[in-house]
């Protein structure tokens, strides 16, 4: 994670490694939002040997609209790679879809949602860093970049074989005056975005949204936002309680 660690001041998770000759053999990389890969210590031909591997089982993907590029083994099966032009532009049509969902955020709740979150969210795709923090190593990932994961740790073929990572912060949090959003979208061996998490800093205030396909519909699921007595985490919307009312109401006849 690491992005909003700052604004969060949780503290519980442990810090991005840093990655050096003398590394222990289970060290883990920060990748992704929602959780971190063991970075396999191999070799400079063998983790060649592996990114080629990898990149081969992307190839039974067919419907999936990211050209797939050579990358670079991590580990546990998984791989990065950064964002040539046309994957920047299958990006950009997603960062629209999500950019759909947040300008129907003022209706949730029959709008009470904007008493307590801003509901103005929208990423700037132009605004979205490519490129690498300044000061960061070699080894180190650029801001955005794509995850192949064509397998499960079992040799299993994925239920999101690929996700697309995405951060509009460049040096700082501070970074287009404190408005940043950083995702990950997880897109579906039918080729669609099936899940994703957006973690968004805007008018002060931190908020996450998870998106999720609920019965056959892409929507938001859950929007969550610290508490600020508990320092917490917190749900403040869950697409399931109008489907719970509605079953308990049911349920009274």
């Amino acid at each position: 994670m690491g992005l909003f660690d700052g604004f969060l001041q949780k503290g519980k998770r442990p810090q991005q490694s840093t990655f050096s000759d003398q590394r222990p053999q289970a060290e883990k990389i920060a990748v992704l939002l929602t959780g971190r890969i063991v970075k396999e210590n191999l070799g400079k031909r063998q983790q060649i040997q592996m990114a080629k591997i990898v990149a081969e089982k992307m190839l039974y993907y067919a419907a999936l609209p990211y050209q797939i590029c050579d990358c670079f083994y991590i580990g546990e099966s998984k791989a990065w790679t950064g964002y040539n032009w046309n994957n920047k532009a299958v990006l950009r049509t997603s960062i629209d879809e999500i950019n759909h969902f947040f300008a129907t955020v003022k209706d949730l709740e029959d709008g009470m949602l904007k008493q307590i979150i801003p509901v103005d969210f929208f990423i700037d795709f132009n605004a979205i860093c490519f490129e690498y923090r300044s000061g960061t190593s070699s080894l180190s990932l650029p801001q955005s970049y794509i995850l192949y994961t064509p397998e499960t740790k079992s040799g299993k073929k994925a239920q999101y074989p690929l996700v697309a990572y995405f951060n509009t912060i460049a040096d700082s949090p501070k970074d287009h005056g404190g408005e940043n959003y950083a995702g990950e979208l997880y897109y579906a061996i039918t080729g669609e975005v099936a899940k994703a998490t957006i973690h968004c800093w805007k008018h002060g205030k931190f908020s996450e949204f998870n998106f999720a396909v609920v019965g056959r519909t892409f929507m938001i699921s859950t929007i969550r936002m610290i508490n600020q007595n508990t320092h917490r985490i917190e749900p403040i919307y869950d697409c399931t309680w109008l489907l719970t009312d509605y079953m308990d109401f049911a349920d009274s006849e």
